[in-house]
């Protein structure tokens, strides 16, 4: 328990303490974490240790409350996100008002939020924490169908149990038609009855908040069962064929999340099986195992001496990689003659670029022009790149990476074709 006012820390610049002379009762902070017990009026230097551990430990969190909020903020929380990244919140308002603000922080942000709140009550800069994290029932996204698929969804909603894929999500359109979509494993309409077990997409319309920091991207967790409610899609009329295929025909339009971590045996059995392994044997390549998340096969291939990663792209859903792996074979074949082409493609098309960038890298004289260099050839460049990766999908197309001998300081040589036209482009990707 402190005093405001007698606690400031000089590095924290713009923060206001309560009027002592108003409210002159002390407050109490309380320190909780996952493992050891909540600890009353702590030091900074006890919140310094526990923010030590949670960066170690993506089990371990930090929360740091106030009995009597002197501000808008109730308390502040934090947790490792991943590797790099923290989760920061922040509670606003008290009681039945409270509502909890979220962002994405590294550690020395969530160090110096943790420090503001420890010596003033309150943090200054609330509306960086964009994000509100959802007390459910709530909407996903504007909560509504948008006008532009009112063709596309059903327009009554049915509330169900729909178990969510590995992948992530993807958002695609015009800022004004924007729309996002997140892999789902299977669903159970709990209106009807029915069982749905295709692997298709939800998709819903996020909010213009949403959309510009891309937080649709952590709209749902992967791998869990969630109740919402949705909308069916249209059977559309005199349609070409493949707008009325399983895959979209499996989909959903998301209106709002009910509940989460529902327990279900059909779409537990789902999530499961989507979990286990699924290993090929191949002759040329040895053991490929498939990354249902991305989509393809990976494994690894002899490239004429050097080692290669391989990946053999599969549909949607699909576990079988037959005609990937019968074009690849067909490939392999002559790969000696194709890796020749390929080097000799690119380098018709990127030594130019190449020596512009070697050039923008060298001291210039008092023309501008560069000192001591050598302009590059297309056989030096051929000479320089070497295998990176190759992937083939089952019509045939292929890309293969190849490092770029720092031609481009660091970025990759792509080639492109397909088995039946040939090579079709060259291009640096960064």
């Amino acid at each position: 328990m402190f005093w405001f006012g007698k606690k400031k820390d000089n590095n924290i610049e713009n923060t206001a303490a309560p009027n002592l002379a108003q409210d002159p009762t002390p407050i109490t902070f309380t320190l909780m974490n996952n493992f050891d017990n909540d600890i009353e009026a702590p030091s900074w230097e006890q919140i310094q240790l526990y923010i030590g551990k949670m960066a170690e430990d993506a089990q371990e969190f930090v929360t740091l409350s106030v009995d009597r909020p002197v501000g808008k903020v109730s308390f502040v929380q934090a947790a490792l996100d991943n590797m790099h990244d923290f989760d920061l919140e922040v509670g606003l308002g008290d009681g039945v008002n409270n509502k909890v603000m979220q962002k994405r922080a590294d550690i020395a942000e969530v160090t110096k939020t943790l420090l503001e709140f420890y010596n003033t009550g309150d943090i200054s800069d609330t509306k960086s924490f964009w994000r509100e994290l959802k007390m459910l029932p709530a909407a996903i996204g504007i909560g509504a169908l948008a006008d532009w698929e009112k063709d596309n969804y059903e327009t009554s909603p049915c509330e169900y149990l729909v178990a969510i894929g590995g992948g992530g999500a993807c958002g695609v359109g015009a800022s004004d038609k924007f729309s996002a979509s997140v892999p789902i494993l299977g669903y159970i309409n709990l209106t009807t009855g029915q069982k749905c077990d295709v692997r298709s997409m939800m998709k819903f319309v996020p909010t213009k908040i949403e959309q510009e920091h891309r937080g649709y991207f952590d709209e749902f967790n992967k791998l869990t069962v969630y109740k919402i409610k949705a909308l069916a899609p249209k059977y559309i009329e005199n349609a070409e064929p493949w707008v009325n295929n399983e895959f979209r025909m499996s989909g959903l339009y998301a209106l709002s999340m009910l509940s989460v971590n529902e327990p279900d045996e059909f779409l537990d059995g789902l999530i499961l099986k989507y979990k286990a392994p699924v290993v090929i044997h191949t002759e040329n390549y040895g053991e490929m195992t498939l990354d249902k998340d991305l989509g393809h096969f990976e494994g690894e291939c002899d490239w004429l001496g050097e080692k290669a990663k391989l990946f053999l792209e599969v549909e949607d859903g699909q576990e079988d990689a037959g005609e990937a792996l019968a074009h690849m074979d067909f490939f392999y074949k002559d790969l000696a003659e194709r890796d020749k082409s390929m080097r000799e493609f690119a380098a018709k098309e990127l030594t130019e670029l190449a020596n512009e960038w070697q050039s923008s890298d060298c001291e210039i004289d008092e023309d501008g022009e560069p000192i001591n260099y050598t302009e590059l050839t297309e056989a030096d460049f051929a000479q320089k790149i070497s295998i990176d990766s190759m992937s083939m999908d089952s019509d045939g197309n292929f890309s293969v990476f190849y490092y770029d001998g720092d031609l481009f300081f660091g970025h990759s040589v792509v080639v492109e074709g397909d088995l039946e036209n040939g090579l079709d482009s060259a291009t640096m990707q960064r």
